[in-house]
């Protein structure tokens, strides 16, 4: 079955000058116009042949999620050029529109609950042998601790994404300029697709700490917590890792 929700057709790929799309091929990055032909029926598919390397441009649009989620936790650099230059509504993600900071928030409240696990783990654990009762109860109880723990999550966050986007700017050149209008090269995005790609290969990833949450249940340890972020960061480093290499494509 072919997932259409986040395929588009030839025709839909390029309903307008000003609808931004850059697919590409997920083997050798050359850019592509479209992901796949439809013809007389929805069952009547063919994916885009790659003029660069020869092989399909994405064959990832015939793969369920699940299946490309287990790639990107292999960390196989194909899947990631799928969720980041081919895969709607990925391929629309802008971080200043609403849905980008209602995804902010999100992932920020996915961060303050470990952290403020994390300070319960550390409260309840240092158990005083006399009197077997635990440490400060008053700090438990604090009912604006996880208010903070979120705005300093939040600003966490906003720092690394700001941070990264600082650094990476420079090395864009002034090909890549801020209107598609102004452009030098007509094939090239402009700045803000570019940001919007690494925006998402920060913010996505940490979609993972989900799963950190959830291994808690089994094991609430500072190891458990440690290995989730160090494996988000290196999901992060990827999805950066792939928006360079496009960059330098271009």
């Amino acid at each position: 079955n072919y997932p259409t929700k986040m395929m588009r057709s030839e025709a839909d790929a390029c309903t307008s000058p000003d609808d931004e799309h850059h697919y590409c091929c997920v083997e050798c990055l050359t850019s592509a116009p479209t992901l796949y032909r439809r013809y007389t029926t929805h069952a009547s598919v063919k994916l885009t042949r790659c003029p660069g390397c020869g092989l399909d441009v994405d064959p990832y649009v015939e793969r369920e999620a699940m299946l490309i989620a287990f790639d990107i936790i292999l960390h196989r650099i194909a899947a990631y050029r799928h969720v980041l230059f081919n895969r709607n509504p990925f391929a629309d993600f802008c971080p200043a529109a609403s849905i980008g900071g209602k995804f902010a928030l999100g992932l920020s409240i996915l961060d303050a609950y470990i952290k403020f696990e994390a300070l319960r783990f550390r409260l309840y654990s240092g158990v005083d042998p006399a009197t077997s009762k635990h440490g400060d109860d008053g700090d438990d109880g604090d009912p604006f601790m996880f208010v903070h723990l979120l705005a300093w999550s939040f600003l966490e966050q906003m720092a690394l994404l700001i941070g990264t986007i600082l650094a990476v700017l420079p090395l864009l050149g002034n090909n890549f300029d801020v209107t598609s209008a102004k452009s030098h090269i007509a094939d090239l995005p402009t700045r803000g697709y570019i940001i919007s790609r690494i925006s998402l290969a920060i913010m996505l990833p940490s979609t993972f700490k989900a799963v950190t949450i959830f291994v808690h249940i089994w094991e609430n340890s500072p190891t458990t917590r440690a290995l989730g972020s160090v494996f988000v960061a290196s999901m992060q480093w990827m999805g950066v890792h792939c928006c360079m290499e496009r960059v330098m494509k271009w």
